[in-house]
């Protein structure tokens, strides 16, 4: 192999050529590392999101069971509500909106 692979500038200095020989090595030991670094930091952010993700999931099925616990006792009430926004709405917008009424009770309430 000739030397002046590392440096054509100096090709008649085998000690200079060894050392940057030595100098890519060490470079990519470095890198190689490295590499391996990311990796597990790659691995460990891949476990968090899952967890997070579970964690989110759960709170989120809690928060669901809750929000249809309180649905049920509260429905008429937003019902009533729902129907006073849509007609102020229809007066803002009169000319847009012609006033529709619209059963809006479901049979569960009824019974």
């Amino acid at each position: 192999m000739p030397r002046d692979i590392y440096d054509p500038a100096v090709p008649d200095s085998p000690a200079h050529s060894a050392s940057s020989h030595q100098q890519q090595q060490q470079q990519q030991q470095q890198q190689q590392q490295q590499q391996q670094v990311q990796q597990q930091e790659r691995m460990e952010q891949q476990r968090q999101q899952q967890q997070q993700q579970q964690q989110q999931q759960e709170m989120q099925q809690q928060q669901r069971m809750e929000q249809q616990q309180q649905q049920q006792p509260q429905a008429m009430q937003q019902q009533q509500l729902q129907q006073e926004v849509q007609q102020q709405q229809q007066r803002q917008q009169p000319q847009q909106q012609p006033h529709r009424h619209r059963c809006t009770t479901s049979p569960k309430e009824r019974g």
